[in-house]
């Protein structure tokens, strides 16, 4: 008898754990399997770089500001926030400090980001180590020239660094509003270079 009791535990404990797991993966309800996002959003958060928000989703479509990007970028990069401070003046110090971002570069910390202002982070977060060869990227990118001379150094600096792969039609649209999905995947490809 005990062992049939046993038994049933074991298999109760290893179906919970299963269980566990693949809820671990899919616990967003606006997060499905099969959205070019699955993969990002999961890895992010599975390492602790974002969160959900408490009625169960993602949110993968909301734009995300200067400031949560940023705040990102500092988890990735292992800071851990002192519970006793506010995050954001304590996200902004230390992307200062860090110079994820320059004195008064932003207007509104607050404001969406812009997939150019992404990449200028990202590549400051990758603290510009990265050897790349820039010759001929800017023949790839269809819509370089909407944007000026200062951004399209930024993003051909981002897709030599492999954070930016544009979109089907070769262009970047480089002055859109980032997601929050579109951000999970360039963090994620800056953490996988660190």
């Amino acid at each position: 008898m005990w062992l049939n009791v046993y038994k049933t535990v074991l298999i109760t404990l290893v179906l919970c754990m299963s269980f566990q797991t693949c809820y671990a993966k899919s616990k967003f309800n606006d997060v499905q399997p099969g959205t070019w996002y699955y993969e990002s959003v999961s890895y992010a958060i599975d390492r602790g770089f974002v969160n959900g928000y408490g009625d169960g989703t993602f949110r993968p479509d909301q734009e995300i500001t200067v400031i949560e990007a940023l705040h990102i970028s500092l988890k990735v990069l292992g800071y851990k926030q002192p519970s006793d401070r506010d995050w954001k003046e304590w996200t902004e110090e230390i992307a200062t400090r860090l110079q994820l971002i320059q004195a008064n570069e932003f207007q509104v910390l607050d404001a969406p980001i812009l997939r150019q202002e992404m990449a200028l982070i990202g590549l400051r977060t990758l603290d510009q180590r990265l050897e790349s060869d820039y010759m001929g990227i800017s023949n790839k990118i269809k819509d370089i020239e909407s944007t000026d001379y200062y951004w399209q150094q930024v993003l051909i600096r981002a897709y030599a660094h492999g954070l930016y792969t544009g979109y089907a039609d070769g262009t970047t649209r480089p002055l859109d509003h980032l997601t929050r999905a579109e951000a999970v995947t360039v963090i994620n490809r800056i953490h996988k270079k660190l």
